[in-house]
């Protein structure tokens, strides 16, 4: 007898339960918390590269030299491949395809510079301000979407900010202040 009663309520919790959405994140939110692992791994991973090569953003890059560039240029390359691997969801693959270039238009300026010196990276300010440009959309209407991903923008904004030297601006941070 008790193990049918058991059963009838364990039976009436469960229909009860049947009505009600299973809690989880909004659904305009769907697939930010896996996202967000994703990329503090990938910007935790840079920092740390960018240290141990020591081209990392405390460094001051008019001490660079075509090595210490060359090196950026690989690693800028690597977490662009890192972040394209990233399965975003649909309403930040905008989002994340600007993060990617980014990364590439690092790379290609720190090989201009490896091969001309700073002066060489001149001819890339208009392409981080159009990229800027971009990133201040695609993360507007990440946030338009999902209030919770500013937060998610902003952190990985700070992972790379926090390391920045007062006296100087480093060539990845020329024109884009969050990357």
């Amino acid at each position: 007898m008790a193990r049918r009663l058991a059963i009838l309520v364990l039976m009436v919790a469960l229909l009860a339960g049947m009505g009600r959405p299973v809690m989880a994140q909004p659904s305009d939110c769907v697939g930010l918390a896996a996202f967000e692992v994703e990329l503090t791994e990938i910007g935790e991973q840079w920092l740390q590269e960018t240290s141990a090569a020591g081209v990392a953003y405390t460094a001051d890059p008019t001490r660079f030299d075509a090595a210490d560039w060359t090196s950026f240029a690989e690693l800028a390359r690597d977490k662009g491949e890192r972040l394209a691997g990233i399965d975003a969801p649909v309403w930040l693959a905008a989002w994340l395809d600007v993060q990617v270039n980014a990364a590439e238009l690092q790379g290609a300026a720190a090989d201009a510079a490896a091969a001309g010196g700073i002066p060489a990276l001149m001819t890339y300010g208009d392409d981080f301000v159009r990229l800027l440009h971009r990133d201040e959309e695609a993360t507007a209407a990440g946030v338009a979407h999902c209030a919770a991903f500013a937060e998610v923008a902003q952190g990985w904004a700070a992972q790379i900010r926090d390391f920045e030297p007062q006296e100087a601006t480093p060539v990845a941070d020329v024109g884009l202040a969050s990357r």
